[in-house]
C-alpha cells in the first residue's frame, strides 16, 4: 500500500545521512508493521502519533527524540489530523555506538542494538538547535565536518535527556505503570488536538476517568512538566516549526496557537527558546539565534 510520505535527503556522507520525513496520513490511520532499515535518531517537527513497538506504546509529539534500532518492529498510528514531521539522522554505526558508550558503557558491546529506550524529552535548547541545523542544510550541503559535530551534539544530548528521564521515580508495580502511561498518553493527545482552547484539569479528568489532582501528580512525574507548561512548550515548538516554513504574521500566528496577544507570545517564546520570534522569521538564521548556544534550558514558565 502506498502511503502519502515523502523523504527529502537533507545531507549524505558516509558517516552521516540527514533525512525530512513527512507523513500526511489523516486520523485514525495505522501504518503497517514494519522493521526499522537503520539505528538512527528523529526530532519530531510537527504532528502527534501513536508509537507501538514490541509490546510498548509510546505518545510522541514534538517534545520527543526517537530512537530507532536496526530490525526493531514496529508501526505508528495517527489519532490526531495533521500528519507529521520529523528529522531523521543516520550516523554511522561506530559513531553511534562511542556516542552511546559515552553514557553507557554497555552500549559499545551492543552490536545491533545500542540504544536502549525509545524515546527521550527534547529540551528547548537542543529542539532549536536541531532547527537551525536544519534551516542551515536547508540552504545549501554545509560544510562535512561542521554538520557531523553538530549532529553528535544533538545525539550526546538526547541520551544524557534519556539518562535523566529514566532516573525519575516510577510505580513498581507494571499495572500502575500502565495506567499512568495510559492517562499521560491521553491528556497530551487532548492537548494536541487543541492547542487554541485547551479543556482545563477538571475537563480533562473527567474524560479520561480520573480526578484532577491526580492526573496533575502522575503527568508531572511522568514528563517532567505540570501540564500548563507542556502545553505552553507544545504551541511554540509549532510556531517555531510554522515560521521556519514561512509563516509571516506573528500576531496572526500567536492567536492561531491560543496567544492572548503578539506580545505574549514573543515573550513567551523568547523565554523558551533564547530569540525572538521575528528572529527566527528572518531566514537564513541570524547571529542573535545562534545565541542558543549559550542559553541555558529555560527555567519552568
Amino acid at each position: 500500500m502506498d502511503l502519502p510520505q515523502t523523504l527529502h535527503v537533507l545531507h549524505t556522507s558516509p558517516a552521516l545521512t540527514v533525512v525530512d520525513f513527512t507523513c500526511a496520513c489523516g486520523p485514525r490511520h495505522a501504518s503497517p508493521e514494519e522493521a526499522s532499515a537503520s539505528t538512527d535518531f528523529a526530532f519530531v517537527r510537527r504532528g502527534s502519533f501513536l508509537k507501538e513497538s514490541e509490546g510498548r506504546s509510546l505518545w510522541v509529539d514534538p517534545h520527543r527524540v526517537l530512537f530507532h534500532n536496526t530490525g526493531e518492529v514496529g508501526r505508528v498510528r495517527h489519532l490526531v489530523d495533521g500528519g507529521d514531521r520529523c528529522t531523521i539522522f543516520r550516523l554511522s554505526e561506530d559513531l553511534t555506538r562511542e556516542v552511546v558508550a559515552s553514557h553507557d558503557a554497555a552500549g559499545a558491546d551492543r552490536l545491533t542494538r545500542p540504544f536502549t529506550r525509545p524515546e527521550a524529552p527534547a529540551d528547548s535548547r537542543t529542539y532549536l538547535l536541531h532547527h537551525l541545523l536544519v534551516a542551515e542544510l536547508e540552504q545549501g550541503p554545509g560544510e562535512p565536518l561542521r554538520i557531523q559535530e553538530r549532529t553528535l551534539d544533538l545525539l550526546d544530548a538526547a541520551l544524557g535527556a534519556a539518562r535523566g528521564s529514566a532516573l525519575r521515580p516510577r510505580p513498581r508495580d507494571a499495572a500502575t505503570q500502565r495506567r499512568h502511561r495510559d492517562l499521560v498518553q491521553g491528556a497530551a493527545e487532548l492537548l494536541s488536538r487543541n492547542l487554541a482552547d485547551p479543556p482545563d484539569l477538571a475537563q480533562m479528568g473527567q474524560a479520561l476517568d480520573s480526578s484532577p489532582f491526580h492526573l496533575h501528580r502522575v503527568f508531572r512525574a511522568s514528563t517532567g512538566l505540570p501540564v500548563h507548561r507542556y502545553l505552553l512548550s507544545l504551541r511554540l515548538r509549532t510556531a517555531l516549526e510554522r515560521l521556519v516554513g514561512g509563516a509571516r504574521d506573528l500576531t496572526a500566528l500567536a492567536l492561531d496557537l491560543g496567544f492572548s496577544d503578539h506580545s505574549h507570545f514573543t515573550n513567551a517564546f523568547r523565554r523558551e527558546f533564547g530569540c525572538s520570534p521575528s528572529a527566527v522569521r528572518r531566514l537564513p538564521w541570524p547571529t542573535s539565534a545562534r545565541k542558543i548556544l549559550q542559553v541555558r534550558t529555560p527555567t519552568e514558565i
